[in-house]
């Protein structure tokens, strides 16, 4: 079964990294884990090792397949900058830039 999140009773160090004691695939890409029910262990796979956590040392956990994120905005088209070559200028270049007034 696969697993989507889930919290240990003591950190996991896998793979040369400290996993913590949360382990959520969806902000650790690579992280990959599942639950054998037979044996009672959750796999845990992080930089292509395989940790065996036996079920005693898992507080909880969640089932389900990890969901992919969202691809994050675009930034906008104009950005205003700071741009003061002397007293009397705007503060920042962009509409409006130069002196005021006419």
């Amino acid at each position: 079964m696969n697993i989507k999140w889930a919290e240990l009773h003591n950190p996991l160090f896998l793979g040369g990294t400290n996993l913590q004691l949360k382990l959520d695939p969806a902000k650790r890409t690579g992280l990959k884990m599942e639950y054998n029910r037979n044996d009672k262990e959750l796999l845990v796979t992080w930089n292509n090792q395989t940790a065996i956590v036996p079920i005693s040392n898992v507080a909880s956990m969640v089932p389900g397949e990890v969901e992919a994120k969202p691809a994050p905005a675009p930034a906008p088209a104009h950005r205003i900058v700071a741009q003061v070559d002397h007293p009397t200028l705007h503060a920042h270049k962009g509409p409006g830039y130069g002196k005021t007034g006419k």
